[in-house]
């Protein structure tokens, strides 16, 4: 007899200072139609309700006080009862002060001769429940930022494969997004353009920031001249698992500036064996280039004729400029 008193306290004690509510009921024929005989403290501080308010106001009327909403509470019940427990499902009660919470249910029948019994657990977890929503909707925000940025972004892990990339690098890549995101990098960009990028991306899984330019073949695209920067990506715990990179494709800049610089090789030429005077001029009449035919008219080295007016150059001709 003492043994079953202690097992009974014990038990007590258990389902008194569970983190869970704990609550047991049974089917009524009548209002409120659910009865219930156990009911922890936390399921009070949950629902805002004391058993003997519960069994009073009903638990489907009190914390389901949408019609439909409750319909579907008593629906789900009596398929419980026939067997078909709950098991971390989520519902939202609304507490005695007004409160929505959400709800992590899980259920068992419990079967006593002719009585049927419900032992049922609940957790609080609309806190876990917002925070993941607040992250759905980060990720969801960074993912339009990305689709939708110029530059390339892609994250890499350290066994080098793609764990995201966005439209602009699969443009670059000259590769459809399905077709790099998961695969090995050496896959997408070709071997001969793994070895290019090999000694940026180990310098940032040294834990080094690494901004560079370079040219790169990847395989599925022609040449490309890039500008990338490589950021060490680390788990929670500080280890680097990869790295992230930013890279825009600066191909048709290096050709304006390659033919900018062809330009001016051939108009050096021309200044250089033309048989006629040539100067560049400022807007205060100051020689910024000119060449040694007309300095040697002038008398006088290129050199001591730029970033000087002509009268510095040539007083005589003071009074004519």
């Amino acid at each position: 007899m003492r043994t079953s008193d202690s097992a009974q306290t014990l038990l007590e004690a258990l389902i008194a200072g569970a983190a869970e509510g704990i609550c047991v009921c049974h089917a009524m024929a009548e209002f409120p139609f659910v009865a219930f005989t156990e009911w922890n403290e936390r399921m009070t501080e949950i629902t805002g309700y004391t058993m003997a308010e519960i069994n009073r106001s009903g638990w489907y009327q009190s914390l389901y006080p949408d019609p439909a909403v409750q319909q579907r509470a008593i629906e789900r019940m009596q398929r419980m009862r026939e067997g078909y427990n709950l098991v971390g499902e989520e519902w939202t009660i609304t507490r005695k002060d007004g409160q929505s919470r959400i709800m992590s249910i899980s259920t068992s029948l419990i079967v006593r001769g002719e009585q049927r019994h419900v032992l049922g657990l609940m957790q609080d977890i609309t806190e876990r429940k917002q925070a993941e929503m607040a992250l759905h909707n980060s990720e969801e925000r960074l993912r339009r930022v990305s689709d939708n940025a110029s530059v390339g972004l892609t994250r890499c892990s350290r066994d080098l494969r793609y764990l995201s990339a966005n439209p602009a690098y699969a443009k670059i890549a000259g590769r459809p997004l399905d077709q790099i995101i998961g695969r090995p990098i050496v896959e997408v960009m070709g071997e001969a353009a793994l070895e290019t990028i090999r000694p940026y991306f180990e310098r940032a899984l040294r834990g080094e920031h690494v901004v560079y330019e370079a040219q790169v073949p990847f395989a599925a695209s022609r040449r490309r001249h890039l500008h990338v920067s490589y950021t060490p990506d680390k788990d929670p715990t500080g280890e680097i698992v990869g790295w992230v990179a930013s890279v825009t494709d600066i191909t048709e800049r290096k050709r304006a500036e390659e033919v900018l610089r062809e330009q001016h090789r051939i108009l050096e030429h021309i200044y250089a064996t033309t048989p006629v005077g040539l100067a560049l001029m400022d807007r205060g009449l100051r020689y910024v280039h000119i060449n040694e035919r007309l300095a040697a008219m002038n008398g006088k080295p290129v050199e001591a004729h730029l970033g000087r007016t002509i009268p510095e150059v040539i007083p005589e001709f003071a009074d004519v400029v």
